[in-house]
């Protein structure tokens, strides 16, 4: 039996996310550092997750007390008020609040030390099954990404902050990458 096929896309870089009421203040780019080193913020990670080589570097260093091993755990924790923050693809922490019943709750930060845009692959085993997904995928994308709905449908997911990142990459990166 083959395994799924993981397909991403265009993605925004890791940010801070934190409630749109927020007590501690925090708005636009933060330093996940000063954050970490914050002994009055409270945080949690997804337990053996890896999340960049800046962001691991950092949580290695100032390691969060917490840990979780499901995201809606952590969401909940979030949107409860008994997290400060988490890290986070904004994609997945807007579109989970989305889902939980909670649009609009949440605000992504950018992270200061670790702001790359991140053209993401398509993982599949490397087998003949494998080999004509990523042939299909190739296909679809060489065909639909140059077209303003594709674009459309990868800005509907993403916070406006990462939809104004995803647009400037776009044609310089994305539609450039074979």
């Amino acid at each position: 039996m083959p395994f799924l096929c993981f397909v991403f896309c265009c993605s925004c870089p890791l940010n801070v996310i934190v409630r749109k009421d927020n007590k501690i203040g925090l708005h636009g780019a933060q330093s996940l550092e000063a954050l970490l080193k914050n002994h009055n913020l409270t945080t949690s990670v997804m337990r053996d997750r890896v999340y960049s080589p800046v962001v691991d570097k950092l949580l290695k260093t100032w390691p969060p007390r917490n840990d979780y091993a499901e995201q809606t755990d952590a969401m909940n924790m979030l949107l409860a008020g008994r997290l400060d923050f988490l890290i986070q693809l904004p994609l997945l922490a807007l579109y989970q609040a989305r889902a939980m019943g909670h649009a609009d709750e949440l605000i992504a930060l950018p992270i200061k030390e670790d702001g790359e845009m991140e053209l993401n692959r398509v993982m599949c085993p490397k087998n003949e099954w494998g080999r004509n997904v990523i042939a299909q995928i190739n296909d679809v994308l060489s065909r639909e990404r140059t077209k303003p709905y594709y674009r459309a449908i990868v800005e509907k997911w993403h916070d406006p902050a990462s939809v104004d990142q995803i647009r400037m990459i776009y044609a310089s990166s994305f539609l450039k990458t074979p």
